[in-house]
């Protein structure tokens, strides 16, 4: 459906109820949930739009939304691998239609990075678990096993 939209070829009255509930940011139509965050973008990158390859207008406005999803996703403290999936989807969308958002894409890889060292981490925690509960296992076969205490070889 997000295909249909980008070559705009939706039917008008579902982009007006889809668009319905926007406001216009620097000359975008944009969703009011994601005009702060499209504000805060133009306040930090004021050429993001510049080098837009895509000229119809309804197909900007989904854009923009589009980036304004990502942005949020990205700005959350933890993210899941479902979620980074969906950010670098959009990342590559939005850099083919010509956004420049390589801070973006920065941003996108430190998040895959925390996400792949922290499950490389937590596969290590469960690896060492299993190989102290095979030492434990080993540890008290071992000592089920001698019928004199080692003292009491030594004692006598």
């Amino acid at each position: 459906m997000l295909t249909c939209w980008l070559l705009g070829i939706m039917e008008g009255s579902f982009l007006e109820e889809f668009f319905g509930d926007s406001v216009n940011v620097n000359g975008f139509k944009v969703l009011k949930k994601n005009a702060p965050m499209i504000q805060e973008i133009f306040s930090k990158h004021p050429n993001i739009a510049s080098g837009l390859r895509v000229h119809f207008l309804t197909s900007i406005n989904v854009f923009m939304n589009t980036l304004a999803v990502v942005c949020k996703t990205a700005t959350k403290e933890k993210v899941t691998w479902e979620e980074i999936e969906l950010m670098e989807k959009g990342i590559v969308v939005l850099e083919l239609a010509g956004f420049e958002i390589s801070w973006l894409k920065l941003i996108v890889v430190q998040h895959r990075e925390e996400v792949e060292r922290n499950e490389k981490i937590e596969s290590m925690e469960a690896q060492l678990k299993v190989l102290k509960e095979n030492q434990n296992k080993l540890i008290e076969e071992h000592k089920s096993k001698r019928q004199t205490p080692i003292r009491e070889l030594f004692t006598k």
